[in-house]
This record gives C-alpha cells, sequence and structure tokens, in this order.
C-alpha cells in the first residue's frame, strides 16, 4: 500500500473488512466482503479541515460502517451501496470513546468533557 502514510486503520467483522487510510490528502474507506461476494468499495469521506478517522466499527445486522473522527463526526456508510449515508457532529468535544449497542441498535459515546451522548440508528429513515 505504497503511499499510504502511517493513518492506516483496518477493522474486521465476521463478513466483511473495513479500511480507512489517508492518501495525497484525501481520506478513504475500503470495504471488502469476506464472504465471496462482490460487494467491495473504495469510498472517499467527506472530512473537514485537518480531521481524520480515529475508529471504524462494522455494524453486521444492518450492513453499515461507522466511523468516528478526531473531531468528533459521526460518519455513516452503507455497506452494500458503499454510499456515504450521513455525517453527524457527535459533540462540541473530542470523541473519547464509543461502542455500539444491539440491544437499541444506538452509539453509545463519551467525550472528553464527560458528557454521555446517544445515536440511535434506523436505517429505514436515513435520508442523504
Amino acid at each position: 500500500m505504497d503511499g499510504c502514510g502511517a493513518d492506516l486503520k483496518l477493522v474486521r467483522g465476521k463478513n466483511y473488512m473495513a479500511i480507512t487510510r489517508l492518501t495525497d490528502g484525501k481520506h478513504f474507506l475500503s470495504i471488502k466482503d469476506l464472504t465471496g461476494n462482490s460487494i467491495s468499495h473504495n469510498i472517499q469521506l467527506s472530512l473537514q479541515g485537518n480531521d481524520f478517522v480515529v475508529y471504524c466499527m462494522i455494524i453486521p445486522k444492518l450492513e453499515l460502517v461507522w466511523c468516528v473522527t478526531f473531531n468528533s463526526q459521526l460518519i455513516l456508510v452503507d455497506i452494500p451501496s458503499g454510499e456515504q449515508i450521513a455525517t453527524i457532529q457527535g459533540s462540541n468535544s473530542k470523541i473519547f470513546e464509543f461502542t455500539y449497542s444491539s440491544d437499541n441498535e444506538s452509539l453509545i459515546l463519551l467525550d472528553r468533557k464527560g458528557n454521555i451522548l446517544n445515536v440511535n440508528i434506523n436505517k429505514d429513515t436515513i435520508a442523504n
């Protein structure tokens, strides 16, 4: 992966693998299907300024990839289509930690100020 630099993150789920990388000043998310299906995407992420992806999570049940950036943006990517379907400003403070709750299909975020944020996911009502 020549030219990718040190900003490379890999997350692997049961059926998918996602890699974020910085190439020539542009941020990309690559998604590969590990089950033999032909899903393979290389998506340029829309990030503001000097922001960068610090964490990604695959949600297999919803076929989504969540990316969290240094400046607290939450980016939602649909795996089958490869489309960036939502960008949410999660907090006005840096995100410290986050996890996915499969019980209520939501992201739970903790920012550096100690605020707990809950972002519910309903794939049927997300609009581009």
